[in-house]
């Protein structure tokens, strides 16, 4: 962890060599859109502390993108016992157990079987409803990978607030 000083600079607090996740924490309304690093797009990899992770460069924006809907059960009726999990539908980093953070979000349906992903980083994901009981091995590699059978596919753009509506999906 890092505090960022007036001029926008900052230094990690001795944190062991070895792969990192950068986040950055903004102001309220203000949500982070990318971090890069000599012009690559780091926002999603992890970098690696062992070298000089100098030149990170976060860029933030005031808009966000949401992802929202209800959940049914079998017989149709709203489901207020669902998680609803989104993750990337490019599997590369979630299936390494590398997954980003920002982009693999949970959230329980409500009593209405109503959800919401807010802050939700444009791209593609994959948006599931599992029994409350059925989420317990999120994020493990396997068990995103079981998801993707019951999974609906949504491309969402940067700011824009989607509706999808689901039903809880059984895993095997």
């Amino acid at each position: 962890m890092a505090l960022v000083a007036a001029d926008g600079t900052f230094v990690t607090n001795g944190d062991l060599p070895g792969p990192y996740f950068v986040y950055a924490y903004a102001p309220a309304g203000w949500h982070l859109r990318a971090v890069t690093q000599g012009g690559r797009n780091v926002t999603d990899d992890p970098i690696d502390l062992s070298s000089d992770a100098s030149g990170l460069i976060a860029t933030f924006v005031d808009v966000v993108s949401k992802l929202v809907g209800t959940v049914v059960d079998a017989s149709g009726a709203p489901d207020p016992h669902a998680v609803v999990m989104a993750f990337p539908a490019d599997s590369d980093g979630w299936r390494r157990g590398e997954g980003s953070p920002r982009r693999l979000l949970r959230t329980p349906s409500t009593s209405s079987g109503a959800y919401a992903l807010d802050s939700l980083p444009a791209g593609q994901y994959y948006v599931v409803a599992v029994a409350d009981g059925a989420a317990g091995e999120w994020p493990a590699p396997g068990f995103v990978a079981a998801l993707v059978a019951g999974a609906t596919r949504v491309t969402i753009a940067e700011g824009e607030a989607k509706t999808v509506s689901l039903k809880t999906f059984a895993i095997r």
